[in-house]
């Protein structure tokens, strides 16, 4: 049984594509303004959506989202990444989209993936993965911890688990195909996704369902001041976010008959 968040959706524009490049945000301040600049260069190929999930610094400025094409802005009035991220995929679903792109708002990432991405969603693909680690991807800056857990722990368990090939499963760029979001085996709108367990689900599932997986190289840049932005700080959410990614792999967040 679908759980869909509460959220409050403002419109700025009338939907105008098949597809739409959703960010999640969450108080990312100057990152997520200056995202949002890059975002409008793409307002051409897809609609522009945020996701706010109770962002309280002021970043999110209606004058700066209607000077550059954001067509809604989806304000969430529950906590998670999980749950923001229900309600992207469902304000996508009931604006009858054809799927949707799925990016971080902080800043991290080189849209410039975004064309071969909603490419393969129109040829049938379910979920086209971002990958930095692919020959034509790159990153910068990448916390040592984070690309060891990354490459030698959570992509072997996905990809073991999960019947596929994968290399980047944490990456947050990615698209997600109606087909694939709709099919009742997958059920991605339940209240068991509150964290960052979604984000693993639905690689993870990929494969097995059979709807196609595919990575495209993508680019993600960490700040050159040394910053983290991340919301995965301290050995608690380390600890979450490891106990998710079991119960993921394991089968325990499948739908039950």
């Amino acid at each position: 049984m679908a759980n869909v968040p509460r959220y409050e959706v403002e419109r700025f524009q009338m939907k105008s594509s098949d597809y739409c490049l959703v960010a999640i945000v969450w108080n990312e301040g100057e990152r997520i303004k200056n995202q949002i600049v890059r975002m409008a260069e793409w307002s051409a190929l897809v609609d522009l959506v945020i996701v706010d999930g109770g962002s309280s610094d002021g970043s999110l400025e209606e004058e700066h989202l209607r000077n550059n094409q954001i067509t809604a802005l989806a304000e969430v009035g529950e906590r998670g990444l999980g749950t923001a991220i229900r309600a992207a995929i469902d304000f996508a679903l009931k604006e009858g989209y054809d799927g949707l792109v799925t990016v971080d708002g902080n800043g991290k990432d080189d849209l410039s993936g975004l064309s071969e991405i909603v490419g393969g969603l129109e040829n049938g693909i379910g979920l086209m993965q971002g990958s930095r680690f692919l020959p034509g991807g790159y990153h910068e800056r990448t916390p040592a911890e984070r690309l060891i857990g990354i490459k030698w722990i959570v992509a072997p368990l996905i990809s073991f688990f999960g019947r596929i090939k994968v290399t980047d499963p944490t990456n947050g760029f990615r698209g997600l195909s109606r087909s694939y979001l709709e099919d009742s085996r997958l059920r991605p709108l339940r209240d068991c996704f509150v964290g960052f367990n979604l984000q693993l689900y639905l690689v993870y599932r990929a494969g097995r369902l059979c709807h196609g997986f595919q990575e495209v190289p993508v680019g993600r840049s960490y700040p050159e001041d040394g910053s983290v932005p991340t919301k995965i700080v301290g050995w608690k959410p380390r600890f979450t976010f490891f106990k998710e990614l079991f119960r993921v792999i394991l089968g325990l967040d499948n739908p039950r008959a």
